[in-house]
């Protein structure tokens, strides 16, 4: 009987301390969602008090004069020429480019460009016309394969 008694107590025992290790565990877990839900209300209303809209924007076309080019400095490549939005991927500099359209907004020259990339993802976008060196169209040193 005493046996019976012993092993009910150990039980007893042992069930009240997974039962409070896991309160505690829910209770730590709770704090954590609570705290994840009020970061992202938090970020909803501050994108939807800033939202991503540029009015009366003018964008200028043109032909690009040159077809090719390396990347003078580390930039961003942009998914429309406009600083923004979206960055798609960071360029380093001496990456070679295939020049394919130009634009001029609020006076600053951008050039979409694409480059080789293993995978082409994320390889053609659009960058400002700063952080370009241009080469002349028959530069055949530069020519990429499409």
């Amino acid at each position: 009987m005493l046996v019976i008694i012993i092993l009910f107590l150990i039980l007893l025992g042992t069930s009240v301390y997974f039962i409070s290790h896991f309160a505690a565990i829910a209770s730590m877990q709770k704090k954590q969602l609570m705290l994840l839900m009020r970061e992202n209300r938090n970020l909803k209303n501050e994108f939807n008090t800033n939202p991503m809209t540029i009015d009366n924007i003018t964008i200028y076309y043109t032909m690009p004069k040159y077809a090719y080019g390396i990347v003078s400095n580390s930039c961003d490549l942009y998914i429309a020429p406009i600083k923004e939005y979206i960055v798609l991927c960071k360029l380093k500099p001496n990456k070679k480019l295939k020049i394919l359209d130009c634009a001029k907004i609020n006076n600053i020259i951008w050039y979409e460009v694409k480059f080789q990339s293993e995978n082409n993802i994320n390889n053609k976008g659009w960058i400002e016309a700063k952080n370009i060196i241009i080469f002349e169209n028959n530069l055949n040193n530069l020519q990429m394969n499409e």
